[in-house]
């Protein structure tokens, strides 16, 4: 992270909102001085107190960030989109809300190349995350603050450290890539979650109730999506892409959904296609089986902050599927696979949702 001369108020603040998203209340070999509720209030209270006095800077937006990610991950996307909504009013402020008003003269300064690719990150990571929370939102009619850029656009940087850079005598190494790039081999962790969200734009946007959407329309994004996902489970696990992986079955997911929720007659082409739609989600809830069993063998309990905070919104769903899909074939027994959902959706909640228990 670059720091420059900034205001002390701004900067504690971002200091506290790191040490509570790291905070782990459910690390039983750490004694808590102070319990992550009480810390969340303080934080909260001090993030209003500190606006006023300021008004607006790139540590409260970070701050604001933190927040919402905090609140997504505690299961209460709401408020998370209260907080990202402050954090692009600051962000309109400080005229980083649109990505063509970002960059700034690198003039071979290494520090302030990394500068300009932080700033460029802080509006994707509110790109990103509105949409995540957005998607978790049962109203219909809340609607996100930025346009999702072009494919056009540059993906933001997995940053790097100045030394680094310098050495290579470049400052946006790692980040030539756009969005539409999907086969680049020069694209993070970060950028590829953000292709995978501009997917996730289309599948909300054509499975809108409100849309007629013809069915080959459907079928093709479909296909891209697969593409898509077959691009990113060939670089596993070579790069951690577990949050782009994620958006990407879900998407399908509500996509397929859809499909089967069309109405169609018996004997009729579109009732193939649903058949195949059924087909599709057996596919991914084996697939998931295999990731939850493979997430709670390497990641929990020790290296759980590796997972992505969709992770337990992502079991949820699945569980949901397969649950469904039990009553679809009318069996008796549980689904095979469920407990693994089950163990790792507690065990994420128990990293993040029980900080507010109390």
């Amino acid at each position: 992270m670059y720091v420059d001369k900034c205001p002390p108020a701004d900067f504690s603040l971002l200091v506290l909102a790191m040490y509570l998203v790291t905070l782990d209340p459910s690390d039983d070999s750490r004694k808590q001085i102070t319990p992550p509720q009480t810390l969340y209030l303080d934080l909260r209270m001090s993030f209003t107190r500190v606006q006023i006095l300021i008004t607006a800077s790139t540590r409260l937006i970070q701050t604001g960030l933190l927040l919402a990610a905090y609140d997504y991950a505690c299961g209460r996307p709401h408020a998370a989109y209260i907080s990202i909504g402050t954090c692009v009013r600051m962000a309109s402020i400080l005229g980083i809300d649109r990505y063509n008003r970002l960059s700034e003269p690198m003039n071979g300064n290494p520090a302030t190349g990394i500068r300009t690719l932080e700033t460029q990150n802080m509006y994707w990571a509110m790109i990103m995350l509105e949409r995540l929370v957005l998607y978790e939102c049962p109203f219909d009619h809340l609607k996100p603050a930025l346009d999702f850029p072009s494919p056009e656009t540059q993906l933001p940087s997995d940053l790097i450290s100045p030394t680094y850079v310098h050495s290579h005598s470049s400052p946006d190494v790692g980040q030539s890539a756009t969005v539409g790039d999907l086969h680049s081999a020069n694209v993070g962790s970060f950028g590829r979650q953000i292709q995978a969200i501009s997917f996730l734009v289309q599948v909300l946007k054509v499975t809108d109730d409100s849309n007629a959407i013809p069915l080959s329309e459907l079928i093709k994004l479909d296909e891209k999506l697969r593409g898509f996902l077959t691009i990113l489970m060939s670089q596993c696990p070579a790069k951690h892409q577990c949050g782009a992986n994620g958006v990407m079955i879900r998407s399908l997911v509500r996509l397929h959904q859809y499909i089967l929720k069309r109405p169609c007659t018996p004997g009729h082409p579109e009732a193939k296609i649903q058949e195949q739609s059924h087909a599709a989600l057996d596919t991914l809830a084996r697939m998931m089986i295999e990731v939850a069993h493979d997430h709670l063998k390497r990641f929990v309990p020790g290296k759980i902050d590796s997972l992505p905070l969709s992770c337990s919104y992502n079991m949820r769903s699945m569980m949901d599927l397969m649950e469904d899909r039990w009553g679809h074939i009318s069996s008796k027994h549980p689904p095979k696979g469920l407990e693994a959902f089950v163990a790792l959706h507690e065990a994420v909640c128990k990293r993040w949702r029980s900080s507010l228990e109390h």
